[in-house]
């Protein structure tokens, strides 16, 4: 009666107590072992859980009820342990749950996340503490951009103004191991503390300290609060639009808060319900630490430094703030926003015309070029000074920010870029502002994203898909250094594959046409940029998300059926460090879908038909369709050998078969 009390209050460790005691009288008892099976994976004791379900089915005497729910059981509990051991989750079932996780929510309307019946994994990281740094967590083994690092179960989470009280009731009720790991989290005065390995997330209950409290603890709301300052996130998730939504629910994951925060971190995170999804963001060796931002990195230092010494009150010495103090004062910093930022930043009337639009957005590419152009010339001139070779804290901070690019494929374009400039140039007289030139013109170009973010929004907005691209893949280059594969990076690389589409269209839009209107025309194939952006941004978007919801995304992104297969081609390219591109292994998409249209490749050999020919071969009734394929093809030939009215190049693969179709289909309109 005992553990049935405890059952119904969800006070799974005091029932399991009372339940080892009766199944020491009644061993045979299937129920009490069924019962003791659940209480254990509550707990978190699944592979105790598995012996335990598959002793209550083999025991004699219980229902068939019973039994499948014995094999329910069975099943749930090795779903978990394979999440708790190998980090091997299924990754549509759970999308499918949190379709709010996704970019594409049909809904505006705020709802608060789903707790999913998942285990947490933190198989792959162990917690440290270094004099100087305190605790913090590092892998244990090798990993590459896009692995998987741990998924935490948040131990809280609620609506930011709710989060301290149902963090408060949680505490008064809960086992003493969560209670003890969360007064082990950091407090302000505590950073030495060590902290017992039982306590840490991903090993299940340590029910020797203790079930539930038989009466509601008295927790110190003061203490709570202070705590949650410190180690409570915002559940951030970013939009359609490539924004951050204002954030509406926060929450506390214990693995989370033990990283220390860095403006050029190594990790990336996204949330599925009450799940963060930390990943690797770089190519990482074993023993290296984990670093996490704690606000955006696409700022300035002054910016970032002013915010984290508000919110967690602490002035970041991290390598990037390093660097950034010396090519970018701020001084420097506060002179671009004051006189060339803050005069852009004022919308021009929602009546202007088109022209005024234009000039607006070239004025902000415009600021773009000259920024990238002044930092360029700091650069330049470190690499006539060798300053960065020798100062000992810039030699440091340059060492640590670029000896190693953030995936191989980077670092091997690095290379070729360095035997390129040194047949120029000999190699002793290198240094590392010239070895690591690309990487710091990113770098620090990348705490002025917002403004190339501007441009590109302006340039969409007036459809000119090619303007637009360019900025997306500016954005691109940059979150290579700022945060790789993270949720902003993957966004801007499917924006840029979709405005380079875009912009494919625009060139070839009389060809496009010419393939609708007449029957059997070779439709022209993507080009070359085309496809090299899908499949970077597929590769993006599967290092930050799951591979197996990548489709499910880029629908949502409305990305054309032909960009889709593009991005599904066994092979991509990526941005290398020096710009250039560099091939990159491909795996074939687990998603399957059926395709309409495939692309062929488009030759241009020469046929020349009259205006009557053309107006032909049209459906009856569509002479002003014809008419508009007409000066469009005139359109697109200017700054060719002018043609006269009668005679207009047409662009065909098959001459012979055009022309019997030409034929035949005079022979039917007669």
């Amino acid at each position: 009666d005992l553990a049935s009390a405890h059952l119904s209050a969800k006070r799974y460790a005091a029932a399991l107590a009372e339940l080892q005691d009766v199944g020491v009288r009644h061993p045979e008892d299937g129920q009490v072992i069924y019962y003791k099976a659940l209480c254990q994976s509550a707990c978190g004791l699944y592979r105790d859980a598995m012996d335990s379900f598959s002793d209550a089915g083999l025991t004699t005497g219980i229902t068939d009820a019973l039994k499948d729910e014995c094999q329910r059981g069975l099943r749930k509990a090795m779903r978990n342990c394979d999440e708790q051991d190998r980090g091997k989750y299924d990754w549509l079932d759970l999308f499918r749950v949190d379709q709010a996780a996704l970019l594409s929510r049909k809904s505006t309307k705020v709802q608060r996340p789903p707790t999913l019946p998942v285990a947490s994994f933190s198989k792959r990281v162990a917690l440290k503490l270094r004099p100087g740094r305190g605790r913090h967590l590092v892998i244990n083994k090798d990993v590459t951009p896009g692995e998987l690092l741990f998924v935490s179960k948040a131990f809280a989470m609620a609506r930011i103004d709710e989060l301290c009280r149902v963090t408060q009731g949680k505490l008064r009720t809960c086992t003493q191991a969560e209670y003890d790991s969360f007064f082990h989290l950091y407090d302000g005065c505590n950073a030495t503390m060590e902290v017992p390995e039982s306590l840490l997330e991903g090993n299940g209950l340590d029910l020797e300290r203790g079930p539930e409290p038989d009466v509601l603890r008295d927790v110190a709301l003061e203490k709570v609060e202070r705590i949650l300052y410190f180690n409570a996130r915002f559940r951030e998730t970013l939009n359609a639009q490539g924004d951050m939504d204002p954030p509406e629910f926060a929450g506390l994951w214990q693995l989370a808060a033990f990283m220390n925060h860095s403006c050029r971190p190594n990790v990336q995170y996204t949330f599925i319900g009450d799940l963060m999804v930390c990943r690797a963001s770089r190519a990482m060796q074993a023993g290296t630490e984990l670093l996490t931002n704690y606000i955006r990195v696409d700022r300035p230092a002054s910016s970032r430094r002013a915010q984290l010494r508000k919110q967690f009150g602490f002035d970041c010495a991290c390598a990037r703030c390093t660097l950034e103090a010396h090519f970018l004062p701020d001084a420097v910093v506060e002179k671009i926003m004051e006189e060339r930022v803050k005069p852009l930043s004022k919308a021009p009337d929602k009546k202007a015309g088109f022209d005024k639009l234009k000039e607006w957005a070239k004025s902000w590419c415009t600021l773009s070029r000259d920024i990238d152009y002044d930092i360029l010339q700091r650069i330049q001139a470190a690499q006539e000074s060798k300053v960065l070779d020798k100062t000992s804290e810039l030699r440091k901070a340059c060492d640590e920010l670029f000896e190693h690019c953030w995936e191989q494929s980077a670092e091997d374009a690095r290379d070729a870029w360095i035997e390129k400039r040194e047949k120029i140039r000999p190699a002793d007289s290198f240094g590392r502002a010239d070895v690591y030139e690309t990487q710091m013109k990113r770098l620090l170009g990348g705490s002025f994203a917002n403004i190339l973010v501007n441009s590109e929004r302006i340039w969409k907005r007036l459809q000119v898909p090619k303007n637009s691209d360019a900025s997306c893949l500016n954005l691109c280059e940059r979150f290579e250094e700022l945060g790789p594969v993270s949720v902003q990076h993957a966004f801007w690389a499917a924006e840029h594959a979709r405005q380079a589409y875009n912009a494919f269209q625009v060139k070839e839009e009389d060809a496009l046409l010419l393939s609708r209107r007449l029957p059997g025309a070779e439709v022209p194939g993507l080009s070359k940029d085309v496809k090299e952006a899908a499949a970077y941004a597929r590769r993006i978007w599967q290092q930050c998300y799951p591979p197996q919801v990548w489709l499910r995304q880029m629908e949502a992104l409305s990305w054309p059926i032909q960009l889709q297969d593009a991005g599904r081609e066994d092979t991509g390219r990526a941005l290398g460090a020096s710009g250039a591109h560099a091939d990159i292994p491909f795996q074939q998409s687990a998603v399957s879908r059926k395709s309409t249209v495939r692309f062929g490749q488009y030759k241009k050999p020469a046929v020349h038909w009259n205006y009557a020919q053309w107006q032909a071969v049209k459906p009856p009734g569509r002479k002003d369709e014809v008419q508009s394929i007409w000066e469009v093809r005139r359109r697109s030939k200017k700054g060719q050998k002018e043609q006269s009215d009668e005679s207009l190049e047409c662009d065909t693969e098959e001459v012979r078969d055009f022309a019997s179709m030409l034929r035949s289909a005079l022979q039917t309109s007669h």
